[in-house]
C-alpha cells in the first residue's frame, strides 16, 4: 500500500475542523492571488475550552506570498467550534 507523505501533512481530510479551516483558507487566497501558483504548509497551534477552539499561533513554510496571505487570514484569537481535540493541525495551501 503507498501513502504519499503529502496526503499524511494534510489534516483536512481526517479532521473536520482542519477541513473546515482549510476551505475557506484557500477560498480566502484565491481571490487575492490571481493565478498565481505556489505553495504553503500551515501549522495551526490550538487552545481549546469547553466550546470553542481558538489559534493560538500560526507557522508556515513556502511561498512568502501565499504564506503571508494564510498568515493574515489566521489570526491569533479567531475561534473556531471542534468535534474533538488535536493541538497542532497541519495543512497544506495551493491555490
Amino acid at each position: 500500500m503507498f501513502i504519499s507523505s503529502l496526503s499524511l501533512a494534510d489534516d483536512s481530510e481526517r479532521n473536520p475542523l482542519a477541513k473546515q479551516i482549510k476551505s475557506k483558507l484557500i477560498k480566502h487566497v484565491r481571490k487575492h492571488t490571481d493565478g498565481y501558483v505556489g505553495y504553503c504548509n500551515v501549522m495551526i497551534e490550538m487552545r481549546y475550552d469547553s466550546r470553542r477552539a481558538s489559534i493560538r499561533s500560526v507557522k508556515t513554510s513556502g511561498d512568502s506570498k501565499v504564506c503571508k496571505l494564510s498568515k493574515k487570514y489566521l489570526q491569533k484569537g479567531t475561534k473556531f467550534k471542534y468535534t474533538y481535540l488535536e493541538k497542532y493541525l497541519n495543512l497544506h495551501i495551493s491555490p
